[in-house]
């Protein structure tokens, strides 16, 4: 019931963002991330009854993440401070694309 939830409200505003994907009540996946990247964690919410459910935002996700890392490499790394090593998006550089760059659900999806 919560996950459907969480889907329906899906994005708070028109900007993409995925934290919809994680359990609003435990916050387990930020918790655990530390140094990873939050944008591709592995889903939590993972289980067969969530497939159906969990797919089209998966698919989703991996596109958006596809399209961060190339705007960034377009950018350049270099161009950004947060990046380079004690910077707040250290060994991060899809968080910060999704921080830095808005990405919009089109019709296709």
């Amino acid at each position: 019931m919560l996950l459907a939830l969480n889907q329906q409200a899906s994005f708070p505003g028109p900007s993409i963002s995925f934290a919809h994907l994680f359990c609003p009540l435990c916050g387990a996946a930020q918790a655990r991330a530390g140094g990873a990247q939050l944008a591709t964690l592995a889903v939590h919410l993972d289980h067969p009854m969530l497939q159906n459910e969990l797919q089209p935002e998966l698919a989703l996700r991996d596109s958006v993440v596809s399209l961060a890392r190339h705007r960034l490499k377009l950018e350049g790394a270099a161009a950004f401070p947060e990046l380079q090593p004690g910077g707040s998006f250290e060994g991060r550089a899809v968080d910060l694309a999704l921080t830095r760059f808005a990405f919009y659900k089109c019709s296709k999806w």
